[in-house]
């Protein structure tokens, strides 16, 4: 969206509340399949995990 320092500011959240309110009418309800909604599910918990290991591995490098 804009650019930046992944610092958290005033600034920031100006611009994430923004986005909130602006963005709000590209947000639609889906209907899916309980095979799809598990395999969605999956997917995030795939996600979760890798963002997991890299924090750790990331922690454990800078001690």
């Amino acid at each position: 969206m804009y650019r930046g320092n992944a610092k958290a500011d005033e600034k920031d959240v100006f611009i994430n509340a923004d986005a909130a309110i602006t963005l709000l009418y590209t947000l639609h309800a889906l209907e899916v399949s309980e095979q799809d909604e598990a395999t969605l599910g999956r997917l995030t918990e795939f996600d979760l995990d890798q963002i997991r290991n890299i924090k750790q591995a990331a922690n454990w490098i800078h001690g």
